[in-house]
């Protein structure tokens, strides 16, 4: 099922079944959620030409995000290579790690996880990226460990983590 609907930017929404008939909806917990793909005319056009081919656009659309997740892993990986260098060198010279996130860190993060908020069904535009090790203790800037969050799930991470202390009987 592929339904066409000018937007007023000129993008078109596509509700694809996916090959599972599931009339314009993929299953998520128990909610249904409406799948849509807001892609330009052009590009549309250039799919559903494939697809006339006979090539599978399913495939296609795996291979692609095979290798961009290949891609992000490998830079990630190269980020903390440098960035952990970077920060062993200050701490031997016994100079203070900044907390500002470097700018390679915020920019692999937001290729990894776009603009919104990286819990999971909350549609929010992230504001902050959190850590999920505390800078205090590890005086880190891993990109592993770091992912972008709206202001209410930065908020609740952060009390959850001040309970914990409490519990531990720390601050």
């Amino acid at each position: 099922v592929i339904e066409d609907d000018k937007t007023s930017e000129g993008e078109v929404e596509v509700a694809a079944d996916c090959g599972t008939k599931v009339e314009n909806a993929v299953k998520n917990g128990s909610a249904r959620k409406k799948l849509q793909l807001n892609l330009s005319e052009n590009t549309l056009n250039q799919l559903l030409e494939l697809q006339e081919k006979g090539l599978k656009i399913d495939e296609l659309f795996n291979e692609f995000l095979q290798k961009r997740n290949q891609g992000i892993a490998e830079e990630k990986a190269e980020i903390e290579q440098e960035i952990a260098i970077k920060e062993q060198e200050k701490m031997a010279n016994g100079e203070e790690v900044s907390r500002y996130v470097p700018r390679k860190v915020k920019e692999i993060v937001k290729k990894e996880f776009g603009t919104k908020c990286a819990v999971r069904n909350c549609e929010k535009n992230a504001e902050q990226i959190h850590r999920t090790k505390r800078f205090e203790l590890t005086h880190s800037h891993n990109p592993y460990f770091m992912a972008p969050f709206c202001k209410a799930h930065h908020d609740i991470a952060h009390s959850i983590d001040e309970r914990f202390l409490k519990m531990k009987g720390g601050k």
